[in-house]
């Protein structure tokens, strides 16, 4: 098996009980704190269309963000 179309690893961070006016720029910019961020995902509601409550922030690199994580504690975000 090639490991030359694999994609690099990557680490998911899932994140719950975000505001419904929570946006993918408010996370990243809050999220980006801990290192960078790849890609901010919060899904839909298929019927609704309305956020589900989480989201998934996805970083370059396994665990780049856990020393600063652990480190500081987490703002509200959205009064959430």
């Amino acid at each position: 098996m090639s490991f030359k179309y694999m994609r690099p690893p990557c680490a998911s961070l899932f994140v719950r009980n975000i505001a419904d006016e929570s946006r993918p720029e408010d996370l990243r910019r809050e999220f980006g704190r801990y290192g960078p961020v790849v890609d901010v995902y919060i899904p839909l509601d298929f019927y609704t269309r309305l956020p589900r409550g989480f989201a998934y922030i996805q970083y370059p690199f396994p665990a780049s963000w856990c020393e600063q994580y652990e480190n500081e504690m987490l703002n509200i975000i959205n009064d959430k």
